[in-house]
């Protein structure tokens, strides 16, 4: 019987030490959704107006209007590098003020993001670069915020046998 007490006590040890590939999974990605959502709740504060472009192919329009950041931002805030999908193929990489967060699975609709930030610590630029690629379309998209200055979003689409068009949308703070 005794022996019965040996093995309980070393199942219950290795049941209380974690794994390294529990380790790793603990370890988030920055958060993006809840970096945006305070940046539109400080945005939406501010009640400034904004110079905003919208272009496809050669065509473009300009305006300064007041936006609402919650739609203004959504694509940037629904990037979650989070997502269970994500896990174990986020590869992250840091240089100077910069931290580059790259995609393993060629399959994934996120290829890197790119974080820079100024002398507080505080993101000041982010770069997202996305793809989707199927059957019908392939779609490369750039979305690109500098805080307190601008925010853009590109994307150019191809299309099966409608083509290829070109989209933006810059936005700069006034």
């Amino acid at each position: 019987m005794y022996w019965w007490i040996k093995i309980l006590g070393i199942a219950f040890l290795f049941a209380c030490t974690s794994s390294p590939s529990d380790t790793q999974r603990e370890k988030k990605a920055f958060d993006l959704p809840a970096y945006f959502r305070g940046e539109i709740k400080r945005l939406s504060a501010t009640n400034r107006d904004i110079l905003k472009t919208v272009s496809k192919g050669n065509v473009s329009e300009t305006k300064t209007i007041q936006v609402d950041w919650e739609t203004e931002l959504a694509a940037f805030a629904s990037i979650d590098l989070n997502k269970p999908v994500y896990a174990g193929y986020i590869r992250k990489d840091s240089s100077d003020n910069v931290v580059t967060f790259r995609m393993d699975n060629p399959a994934a609709d996120i290829s890197t993001v790119h974080i820079r930030y100024n002398e507080d610590d505080e993101p000041s630029e982010i770069t997202i670069h996305k793809k989707t690629d199927n059957l019908l379309y392939e779609t490369i998209e750039t979305l690109y915020y500098r805080r307190n200055e601008s925010y853009r979003i590109e994307k150019q689409q191809d299309v099966w046998l409608l083509g290829t068009n070109h989209y933006s949308i810059v936005g700069s703070l006034k």
